[in-house]
């Protein structure tokens, strides 16, 4: 009877020790996801106290960060009264996509929350709904949906904006600063530095098949925005549409090809053509700069406006002087030259012009025009 009571203890003893092992592990998974929520902030004294104070009833909100993006008001002082918060603070205003990249930068944990920081109404109820999503693993991105007035940049600009460009999407609140998303998604795209960051993201989100979910929180009520402020927001959301949509151009005015592209299988060669057809309906210019025999080149059949030949001695001075003549002649300015390239010669002509940037064709065909469009550059020369 003693051995079986004996064996018995033992089992008690390992089904303990196995139920402690689960919920430590459960817990260390839980840490994995914790929440950190960016708040940034532009002269909201009145408002700012009452948003920090619903996140911090929030259990899964681990850590609480505010951007004080150059406020003039007594933002800073209001926040400095409220304990367990993190201040960061931009000694100038440098708009809410540059607060929500420092907001990235200093949080601590995997999944960001940002929450506006001139909401009346925000409840701990509101902001929990928007990380639920996340921590269940149903969502990688989880959008507010909400109800408001319309008549403001979501009804006048995006939205029908989106309906044109994108006539696959739909979403209630596209431009909604209320948001959760993984930290990892968010390093990996571009963070547009004002107010294009929204709807900047959720196309990006969009186009890397990203879980998307709109979560609905009920009324908003934000502070009234200027009219001039709401001029400049449709218009810098619009552009930011224009360009995801591969539009708006107005940077880039030049492409030039080195002849090492010339060098690319059939494929690549069409695919190149895709991008100069596509560049030159936005009023791009194309230029060959080469080294091979004319009649070579043009039997390839790459249509480009504009070749220059260079002698087949040509060293990277003579590579300089030919982008440098391309860019006064279409009055560019040098310093914004991408070279896309892995020639040497290119290469080294890059660097001893203006330190210019360098990527591959490879790089670029893979990304497509799309970027071209994006990047923000002037000329941009292309060399396999």
């Amino acid at each position: 009877m003693r051995g079986f009571m004996r064996q018995v203890d033992k089992l008690v003893d390992f089904i303990r020790r196995s139920i402690g092992y689960s919920v430590r592990h459960l817990s260390s998974d839980r840490e994995e996801l914790e929440v950190s929520m960016i708040v940034p902030a532009f002269n909201e004294e009145k408002t700012i106290r009452k948003v920090l104070m619903c996140g911090k009833r929030v259990a899964e909100v681990h850590e609480i960060i505010i951007i004080d993006d150059g406020s003039s008001d007594h933002t800073a002082d209001v926040v400095r009264r409220v304990k367990g918060v993190r201040l960061i603070q931009h000694y100038k205003n440098r708009g809410k996509g540059e607060a929500i990249k420092t907001g990235i930068a200093h949080a601590r944990h995997d999944i960001l929350l940002f929450i506006d920081a001139d909401l009346k109404n925000i409840t701990p109820e509101k902001i929990k709904k928007l990380i639920t999503p996340i921590l269940k693993g149903k969502a990688d991105i989880v959008k507010a949906s909400f109800h408001r007035a319309r008549g403001r940049v979501t009804e006048i600009a995006a939205k029908p904006l989106l309906r044109i460009l994108f006539p696959g999407l739909s979403f209630s609140q596209p431009l909604s600063g209320q948001f959760a998303a993984r930290r990892a998604f968010l390093e990996g795209i571009r963070i547009e530095p004002r107010w294009g960051i929204e709807i900047a993201m959720l196309l990006d989100a969009v186009e890397q098949k990203q879980r998307v979910v709109e979560v609905d929180i009920g009324e908003l009520v934000h502070k009234k925005n200027p009219l001039e402020c709401m001029r400049e927001m449709s218009q810098q959301v619009m552009e930011t549409m224009m360009k995801k949509a591969g539009i708006l151009c107005k940077k880039h005015r030049i492409v030039v090809f080195s002849d090492d592209v010339l060098n690319c299988d059939e494929h690549k060669i069409r695919r190149c053509d895709q991008i100069l057809a596509l560049l030159r309906s936005r009023g791009c210019c194309s230029v060959l700069i080469t080294m091979r025999d004319k009649g070579l080149v043009e039997a390839l059949g790459l249509k480009v406006d504009h070749t220059i030949f260079l002698p087949k001695s040509a060293d990277e001075k003579e590579v300089t002087a030919s982008i440098r003549s391309v860019c006064k002649r279409l009055e560019c300015r040098p310093e914004q030259v991408l070279l896309v390239a892995n020639n040497r010669l290119f290469s080294d002509a890059a660097k001893r012009f203006y330190s210019l940037a360098l990527t591959t064709s490879d790089d670029l065909l893979k990304r497509y025009a799309a970027d071209i469009l994006q990047h923000p550059s002037e000329v941009v020369v292309l060399a396999e």
